[in-house]
């Protein structure tokens, strides 16, 4: 994680200046936000955890014809609140790396909307008083939009909701409610900052 951070500071800094190249621009931005994934569905993470607050973040290198393309990192931690006997797990980790397509539209003075969809590998981690006992991994998919407000000339502060889902593959030892655990499904709010 320390290893990605200074990665994306480093990209970060070596690309401040825009360069315009026509229909490819070379403009960094970096988004930062608290996220809220409030799961929905028929779930484990709906029906046997707690709603987390987690962090979203992702960077942007350039924009082609104004669609950025982004890579980014979606983290959160689920408490276990479950029936006794289900299963030994205390705590859940979920963690995503994905890809965005993006696009932003200018509204009103200093109001912008951008409508995007992600792509991403997602990793479910299991643990009973944190010692890992399970892992599943699977392919999440969202779909969502950012509402922009322009701070000032480089920052923007934002809210934003999507829908997201993934599919997990099932290891041993996951749980025996087999059906609960195959995906999961959230509204996802976020509230963060843009800094261009």
């Amino acid at each position: 994680m320390k290893k990605s951070f200074y990665l994306v500071v480093l990209l970060f800094s070596m690309g401040m200046n825009a360069q315009n190249f026509g229909f490819f621009l070379f403009n960094p931005s970096l988004r930062v936000g608290a996220a809220v994934p409030t799961q929905i569905g028929n779930t484990a993470l709906n029906h046997f955890y707690t709603t987390p607050v987690g962090i979203d973040v992702n960077y942007s290198i350039f924009k082609l014809y104004k669609g950025e393309f982004n890579i980014g990192y979606s983290g959160a931690s689920y408490r276990f609140v479950g029936v006794p006997d289900f299963t030994a797990y205390t705590r859940s980790t979920q963690s995503v790396y994905y890809m965005q397509l993006a696009y932003e539209v200018d509204l009103k003075k200093n109001w912008s909307v951008t409508p995007f969809v992600n792509l991403g590998a997602e990793q479910l981690r299991h643990q009973e008083n944190g010692t890992l006992i399970a892992i599943q991994n699977g392919t999440q998919v969202q779909l969502g939009g950012y509402l922009n407000f322009k701070l000032a000339a480089i920052l923007k502060a934002y809210a934003g909701l999507s829908f997201s889902t993934t599919n997990y593959n099932l290891q041993d030892g996951v749980s025996d409610y087999v059906t609960k655990y195959k995906k999961s499904q959230a509204l996802v709010f976020t509230l963060g900052l843009k800094i261009n």
